[in-house]
């Protein structure tokens, strides 16, 4: 499920994963209809950082990958 991007999110990309944390994940398997009318209201805070150009390449695998190669944005 993917929502617009939050502030956060706008400059990496238009659309952002909806992130629900456990305490709003029952009310989703509940069939909440209300739960993502606010989905800035009930998203974590988010960080983001550079990784290896490696990870572009479907054929590429390992935790590696995900170490951060620059500073982490908040």
């Amino acid at each position: 499920v993917t929502t617009d991007a939050n502030d956060f999110m706008r400059p990496l990309h238009h659309r952002m994963p909806v992130v629900l944390e456990a305490g709003t994940a029952g009310e989703w398997l509940a069939g909440s209809t209300t739960l993502l009318d606010d989905v800035s209201g009930i998203t974590p805070e988010l960080q983001a950082w550079p990784v290896d150009r490696r990870v572009n390449n479907a054929r590429n695998e390992g935790e590696d990958l995900i170490v951060a190669s620059g500073d982490i944005l908040r």
